[in-house]
């Protein structure tokens, strides 16, 4: 049984992508400015194992687009995750941003983004 389940495998351990190689090959994209090309890798990592921090930066790169409601998707899954609060600033930030862009109300994300530390926007009229 061993052998049959390596001779099945193999083919996907020797040429298959893993999430982490999608995930670098995202990050390599993004930082030539390839956004789609980044998506469609971070897209693949994510499907493979569920990454919070591939969500996180496709993310950035749906908003680099102007695709604000997929960026407002990703932004509120690494939100509800509970990811990691390094990340909680930016991702409210980076979603209010974003609802601003589709004059959606954004005050809300700001408000919580200055709780954890970025009141960079908080100022623009939201009390």
């Amino acid at each position: 049984m061993k052998k049959v389940l390596f001779l099945l495998m193999f083919p996907v351990l020797c040429f298959g992508q893993s999430a982490m190689e999608y995930w670098q090959s995202g990050v390599d994209k993004y930082n030539e400015g390839d956004y789609y090309g980044a998506i469609a890798d971070y897209t693949k990592s994510i499907d493979m194992v569920d990454l919070d921090m591939t969500l996180y930066q496709r993310g950035w790169a749906y908003y680099m687009i102007k695709d604000f409601k997929s960026a407002i998707s990703d932004f509120s899954k690494v939100i509800e995750s509970k990811f990691g609060e390094e990340y909680y600033a930016d991702s409210y930030k980076m979603r209010g941003i974003s609802k601003e862009n589709l004059e959606l109300p954004c005050c809300p994300d700001f408000k919580k983004a200055c709780e954890f530390g970025d009141c960079e926007n908080y100022n623009k009229g939201c009390k």
